[in-house]
């Protein structure tokens, strides 16, 4: 069982074997994110290409949700970075 920090402002430290571990697993999800909003823009271009611009637009909106994704993921590897270099 963990122990609980003994004063408000202590904190948690983190070895750099395990900061590697999560940096790691955060690149691989945001990269699995990226990837299918890549597949989702080739779609969205290649129907805008074909003249189906209602299509297109239908598709294009649904890149909201992985890029946000995406973004979260990188200011949580930022954060950690910032904080494991205080």
């Amino acid at each position: 069982m963990a122990t609980e920090p003994t004063h408000v402002n202590e904190r948690a430290h983190m070895t750099q074997t395990e900061m590697s571990m999560i940096i790691r697993q955060l690149t691989h999800l945001m990269a699995e994110r990226l990837t299918n909003a890549a597949a989702l823009a080739r779609s969205a271009a290649t129907c805008s290409a074909e003249g189906n611009a209602t299509a297109a637009v239908e598709i294009a909106l649904g890149l909201d949700q992985p890029l946000f994704e995406a973004a979260t993921l990188l200011n949580a590897m930022a954060l950690i970075d910032r904080v494991a270099s205080d």
